[in-house]
Parts: structure tokens; C-alpha cells; sequence
């Protein structure tokens, strides 16, 4: 990996895109902030991008280590061969975290330019940075070779790794935003009521844990991803605390999960490379419609969506494209639809059922926020792994070439395909829905916003899904489209926020708006008029940009697609 061209591409954009933010706080004259003020914020804005980058790039090689191996059938001559478990763990740790850990190694010269501009302390600061970075790095490169196990392709262990990633990163800072001081409040709320079932689990988990105990079991769960840890280093710590003073602690806290997290992955891989891991028995089980009167008549009581009776025959108006998506996709079939729509139903009553026992401290847009950003973790995780592989899957397969032989338009192609991704998305985002109608509950005064942010989220769908779409047709493996894919979504949805927090030292007012204009997460905070994105006006432009982009990422695809059905 490290003598492609990818490999040298990323590392020059990666020391590119450091060298530019040195340069663009670096003092043009001879006057510095005595306060470190600069360097401070150079060193926020740089250990945020780099974490980023981590997660981004950490899962990419391992995720397809070893299902590539099986695919290939190298996978069996390497677990017969005469290497120990041990031996073959060993390697294809070196070959997965290297990559990861050679990019850390590369942005040292920049780190060195924070304590030169001073305020930045070498020990209590730079050197914790690098050392929560590299167990990061370490972890998530573990997590995507014991995923690349088990997953039968590698789009799909792709797919299932950034998932994970995004769960343990993110998702566990919810916990803790929510309940971080109010653990007192609720149990006194439940001594009161004692009917409400969130407050009877509370007095269990009292019992078990104790009130103290349960606000460090908040720190723990809030300590599971590397956020917390980078920003308590970057001295951020108190975001997110609601004025309550936070614990610290959260790099030991990390630190402790990580290596225990690390070295429970490390025993379970060695335990399954062995010639044993290729044995999978699997029953390939009896359908429906060969069962007699009695058994089809159990089924249909027990199952509203049967998932063992055969689907329908296409009908003469249905794009055959998009039926064909459905069914070969894994978790495209109706039952799976359903539960992915109830699972999002159950999520978004839940956060609105937190959110508002929060709002007795917190403000109402907050429980906005909340829904905002889980629909856009929904949208930047779900729409890459859905439509990257639309075109690479098929020309990886080899599924392209029959496709070619149908009399089927290039239209028709990509029609279908969008439309097998833009009606699961949408399903996902009506399901979501109720949290808002909770929030119109709360405030009657906030509809127009509501309609406002539901706008950012679709226009954001339709972005994402259409890039993926595009980075598809452009490379022929799924796994680079993937990469791809969520490497542009994120940028536009996280890393465009990196100069928000450099805004008044290391940027001004303007850029840090028109930066932001591209980012409909910011947006749609600022329709929100959350603190901190309320001075800005973002609404009209970032529409105006999702649009565009949306435009020429079909073009792209429509143009891909039509050189693709070309005969060769």
C-alpha cells in the first residue's frame, strides 16, 4: 500500500493541507500574542483535523485485509501455511495501523510550530495529543481487521466499520450531554412520580451505582471515543458541559478503554485466524411458498413482513434497475427496511423524550440540535455506503458486462440506482420525523424552522447520495469509492467546522461565514439560532451550493455511466 500512488497522493495532501494552516496563523509581522492565544488555536484547529483524518483513513486498508484475502483465495493458503496465528496477527497489524501511524509521524513539523509560537506545553499537551492519536489509530485499524473477518465483501465491511467507528466517536458523547448534572434532578423526579419507566431505570441503576457512581459511568461512556480526550488537550474540555464544571481525566479514561479495547481485539483475532475461521456452515433454510396451508397460515400471523416468502414479479412501469438494487443488496429487502424505519422511529422518540427532560435546564432549540445532528450522522453514514458501490460494485463483479447486454439506457441505469438509495433515505428521514413533531409541541413559534432544517437534511441527502454516486462510476473498486465517498461527505460536514473554531485569531469574520455556507450541518444549526451559529447567515447559500453540487455530481455520474455502457 504505501508504493501506490494513493498512498503518496494522501500524504501529500495531507502535509499540504497542514502547511497551509501554519502559514495562514503564522504573525506576518514581528508582533506575537504573548498570551499563546494563536498557538493554541493553531493547535486545536490541527489536532481536530488530524483526528478527523484518523477516522477517515484509519479503517480504509483493514477493513479489506482479509475479506479480500478470502474473495481471492489467498486466505487459505496463508492460515495452512506454515505461520503461527501469531505470526500472520502481527503482520497484518504492522501493514493496517503503519500506514495510519507513518501519517501521525508526518505532521510532527507542524506540532514543533505550536510551541515555537509558545503557549503550548510539549508534555502536558503535544505529547498526550500524539499518544491519544496513535491508540486511536491503533484501535480503530483492530476493529477493521476483526470486522474484515467476519464481512463476506469488502464494501460491506467498510460500511460496517465506519458505522462502528461513527457509534463509538460519536454516539457516546449523547449520554453525557444529556444527563451530565441532571442525574440528581431525575431521581428526585422519579422519587416523586415512580411511574415514568426512564425514572424507575434511573432508581435501579441509583441502586447499582449510586448517584456519584452514575455520573461517572457518564464520564466512562463519554471517555469511549477519542473526542473527549482531544478536547480536554486542546482546552475544550467544558464544551458540551452546560456550565457544569467536567471532570477531567478524560485521556486516562481513553487511554485505559483503548489498550483494554485494543488487546481484547488482538486475543479475539488470534483466536479466529485459523484454518477453521473458512468453515461456515449455514442452513439455507425453507421458504414460504413451499410450506403447506398450515405453516404459510403461522408465518402470516407471526410476520407482518414474511422474510422467507418470494418477492412478487416485477411489474411492466417498475424500473427493473431499481428492484434488482433492492434485492441484491444486503439489508435492501422490505423486512430489513422495516426494522431500519422503526429502529430510526425508536431513536428519534428517544432523543426527543431526553432532549425534553433536558430543556428543564437547557434552552428548546437544543432539542433541535440534537435532531439535526442525528439525522446528519444518519444521512453521512447511510448515503456513502449505499451508493458508492451503485456502479464500482458492478464493475468490480463483473455484474456490468451483463447489464451491458440488456436493452437498458444509460438513463434507465442511473435513475434506477438513485432511486433505490433516494427511497431508502427518505423512508429513514420520514421515520425521524416525530422528534420534530415533539419539538412543535414544546414551542409552537419554531415551525418555519423545522420545514427550514428538514430542507437542509434532504438537500444534504440528495448531495451526499449523488457524490457517492459519482466517486462510484469514477473508480472500479468499491472499497476506494467508499473511502471516497465518505471522505468528501465528511469534509463538507465536520472539517468545514475546523475554522469556526479558529474564528477571531486565526481567521476572520467573512471567511469563517463563507466557509461555513458550505456546511448544512452549521446551517441548520444557525436556523436553529443555536449559540454560536446564530450570527451567521448561511440559509440561502448553502442551498444555493448543495444544489450546484448536486447538478454536477449527476452530470458527472450520467457521463461516467454513459461511457461505461459503451462498447469497448
Amino acid at each position: 500500500m504505501l508504493r501506490t500512488k494513493r498512498a503518496q497522493a494522501i500524504q501529500v495532501l495531507l502535509l499540504s493541507g497542514l502547511t497551509a494552516l501554519v502559514l495562514a496563523v503564522w504573525p506576518t509581522d514581528a508582533i506575537a500574542n504573548l498570551d499563546g492565544s494563536g498557538a493554541a488555536r493553531l493547535l486545536s484547529t490541527f489536532g481536530y483535523g488530524l483526528l478527523v483524518a484518523l477516522i477517515l483513513i484509519a479503517p480504509a486498508y483493514p477493513a479489506v485485509a482479509i475479506v479480500r484475502e478470502r474473495q481471492q483465495g489467498t486466505l487459505v493458503l496463508l492460515l495452512t501455511s506454515g505461520l503461527s496465528p501469531g505470526s500472520i496477527l502481527v503482520g497484518k497489524i504492522v501493514a493496517a495501523a503503519g500506514f495510519v501511524l507513518l501519517l501521525i509521524a508526518l505532521s510532527l513539523p507542524v506540532a514543533v510550530t505550536c510551541i515555537v509560537m509558545g503557549g503550548v506545553s510539549l508534555t502536558g499537551q503535544l505529547l498526550p495529543l500524539y499518544l491519544v492519536l496513535g491508540l486511536a489509530a491503533i484501535q480503530y485499524s483492530m476493529l477493521a481487521l476483526l470486522v474484515s473477518s467476519y464481512a463476506r465483501t469488502g464494501d460491506g465491511a467498510m460500511r460496517l466499520t465506519y458505522g462502528l467507528i461513527l457509534g463509538f466517536a460519536v454516539l457516546t458523547l449523547v449520554p453525557y450531554f444529556l444527563l451530565h448534572g441532571k442525574v440528581g434532578m431525575l431521581l428526585d423526579r422519579g422519587d416523586q412520580t415512580g411511574t415514568d419507566v426512564i425514572m424507575i431505570l434511573f432508581n435501579v441503576l441509583q441502586g447499582i451505582f449510586g448517584e456519584a457512581g452514575l455520573e461517572t459511568l457518564l464520564e466512562w461512556i463519554r471517555a469511549i471515543g477519542p473526542i473527549p480526550a482531544v478536547m480536554e488537550l486542546t482546552g475544550h474540555g467544558e464544551v458540551g458541559s452546560q456550565g457544569i464544571a467536567a471532570a477531567g481525566g478524560a485521556v486516562f479514561r481513553f487511554g485505559v478503554i483503548a489498550l483494554v479495547t485494543t488487546a481484547g481485539m488482538i486475543v479475539w483475532l488470534s483466536i479466529r485466524l485459523r484454518p477453521t475461521l473458512l468453515d461456515r456452515s449455514r442452513s439455507s433454510g425453507v421458504t414460504t411458498d413451499d410450506l403447506d396451508k398450515r405453516g404459510r397460515l403461522i408465518r402470516r400471523l407471526q410476520f407482518i413482513i414474511d422474510p422467507q416468502r418470494r418477492s412478487s414479479s416485477i411489474g411492466p412501469l417498475t424500473n427493473p434497475v431499481m428492484v434488482k438494487e433492492f434485492r441484491c443488496r444486503a439489508m435492501g429487502r422490505s423486512h430489513w427496511m422495516a426494522r431500519m424505519i422503526g429502529f430510526c422511529l425508536i431513536m428519534s422518540l428517544v432523543l426527543a423524550l431526553f432532549s425534553t427532560i433536558a430543556t428543564q435546564v437547557l434552552e428548546s432549540q437544543f432539542l433541535g440540535a440534537i435532531l439535526a445532528i442525528f439525522q446528519m450522522g444518519l444521512i453521512a453514514l447511510l448515503a456513502p455506503a449505499l451508493s458508492a458501490g451503485l456502479v464500482a460494485g458492478e464493475v468490480e463483479s463483473g455484474g456490468w458486462e451483463l447489464m451491458q447486454l440488456t436493452p437498458l439506457s444509460p438513463v434507465t441505469i442511473v435513475v434506477g440506482k438513485l432511486a433505490s438509495v433516494f427511497w431508502t433515505l427518505s423512508l429513514l428521514l420520514v421515520a425521524t420525523v416525530p422528534g420534530y413533531v415533539v419539538l412543535l409541541i414544546i414551542e409552537r413559534g419554531v415551525a418555519m424552522r423545522v420545514v427550514n432544517v428538514l430542507i437542509c437534511m434532504v438537500l444534504l441527502g440528495v448531495t451526499a447520495t449523488l457524490t457517492s454516486a459519482a466517486c462510484s462510476s469514477i473508480f472500479r473498486r468499491t472499497a476506494a469509492a467508499t473511502v471516497a465517498a465518505y471522505v468528501a461527505v465528511v469534509s463538507v460536514c465536520v472539517l468545514t467546522l475546523l475554522p469556526w473554531l479558529g474564528e477571531g485569531t486565526m481567521f476572520g469574520r467573512p471567511m469563517v461565514e463563507k466557509v461555513l455556507m458550505v456546511n448544512p450541518l452549521a446551517t441548520a444549526l444557525s436556523v436553529l439560532n443555536v449559540p454560536g451559529m446564530s450570527q451567521y447567515d448561511l440559509r440561502v447559500g448553502n442551498w444555493w451550493i448543495m444544489g450546484a453540487t448536486s447538478v454536477a455530481a449527476l452530470l458527472v455520474l450520467t457521463w461516467r455511466t454513459w461511457r461505461l455502457t459503451r462498447p469497448k
